[in-house]
């Protein structure tokens, strides 16, 4: 049986064997784009490993469970931990091991070398449902021995409350499955996300980049505050820009091992993309767009040459909702607090009430938008 697939033999057909990160990186890749090199450990690798061990059975009874707990909070968590445990303890089985490890051996020519591990969970990433920054994924992995380790936590990572509770309520009831994709680090000086259509507003005559200097991984997860630059999608003339606030940026330690350091003052300020860089990251998000007929939401690094790789790719799932708009009367101007772009725009606007606990519902006043803290 093949467990590991290069990009080159990917596409969005196999989907279901390679999750959506992974079948959108073959295409990308047979497109032309820039994307650098990597394989994925199909599915059927998670499958084969958990029924060597003994437990897929256990997981598919306490999976089944755990959608029926999504609102009970405590009953959830211990089932998820239940699963991620037996994940971990069932291991890897060994001829997955073996593939993963000529599958990595190869990329770096028989040396150890520098890849990201990135879950793919089996129906994540289309036009319906997006799992961006639910399921494990790490960087900066420099050796076989990291990286199965890795690749063992991105599986267990399918068993998170967060992700149990999305499942639910995208009606999404197949028995979990895992892929992971395996990729070349790049070691960027800059990183970010560009949407081919305004998140925002719907707005498909825009485009919004995202950016920051170091790693990605500090705009997808929120950490820092970055700039925000928004382009005319026709003459790719740049008619916005917030510079943001960026405390620290992360980088490839002489352990290997991701680090946190932070900016001088001077560069917390300044523009991380110039007007010509910003044309050309756009540039690659128009064709990608073309490319698959939809707006896409696309991660993107620079690395030390200068050159832009697309490194994930995923349609923009949140144009077509409709946003309730609630207004406030009576000429209360309140100040604004934080300006930026969500990852997620949402469906309505209003005054804002925390909520410790869903079980606090009863504290919501009529008109109030809820945000769990």
């Amino acid at each position: 049986m093949t467990y590991t697939h290069l990009f080159s033999e990917l596409g969005l057909a196999q989907a279901s064997e390679v999750g959506g990160k992974g079948a959108n990186l073959g295409e990308l890749t047979s497109a032309g784009l820039p994307v650098p090199a990597g394989f994925v450990l199909g599915a059927e690798a998670f499958n084969q490993s958990m029924d060597e061990a003994g437990v897929y059975s256990h997981l598919l009874v306490a999976h089944e469970a755990a959608l029926s707990a999504v609102g009970d909070d405590v009953r959830l968590a211990e089932l998820c931990e239940q699963m991620a445990e037996l994940v971990t303890k069932a291991g890897m089985d060994p001829h997955v091991h073996a593939a993963v490890s000529v599958g990595y051996q190869e990329l770096g020519k028989g040396d150890d070398i520098t890849v990201a591990a990135r879950s793919s969970a089996i129906g994540e990433d289309g036009s319906a449902a997006s799992f961006a920054g639910m399921n494990a994924s790490f960087t900066n992995v420099g050796s076989e021995t990291e990286l199965m380790w890795a690749i063992r936590r991105c599986w267990a990572s399918l068993f998170t409350p967060r992700v149990i509770t999305y499942r639910t309520t995208q009606h999404l009831s197949a028995p979990p499955a895992m892929a992971v994709v395996v990729q070349r680090m790049i070691a960027p000086t800059t990183s970010g996300i560009v949407f081919t259509a305004d998140p925002s507003t719907g707005d498909r005559a825009r485009l919004v980049i995202e950016a920051a200097r170091g790693q990605g991984e500090v705009v997808v997860s929120g950490a820092v505050e970055p700039d925000t630059y928004v382009v005319d999608k026709q003459d790719l003339a740049v008619l916005k820009v917030r510079v943001g606030d960026q405390e620290f940026e992360i980088v490839e330690g002489v352990d290997g091992h991701d680090h946190q350091v932070p900016l001088a003052a001077d560069l917390r300020r300044r523009r991380v993309l110039d007007d010509e860089t910003i044309r050309d990251i756009c540039t690659l998000a128009v064709d990608a767009e073309n490319y698959y007929g939809s707006p896409q939401d696309i991660e993107w690094a620079i690395d030390h040459d200068g050159t832009i790789w697309i490194v994930q790719s995923r349609p923009i799932t949140t144009l077509a909702r409709p946003k309730t708009a609630i207004h406030r009367t009576g000429g209360d101007h309140r100040e604004v607090l934080l300006r930026g772009l969500p990852a997620a725009p949402g469906v309505a606007s209003g005054p804002v009430r925390v909520l410790t606990s869903p079980h606090d519902g009863h504290l919501l006043k009529d008109g109030e938008v809820l945000v769990a803290p």
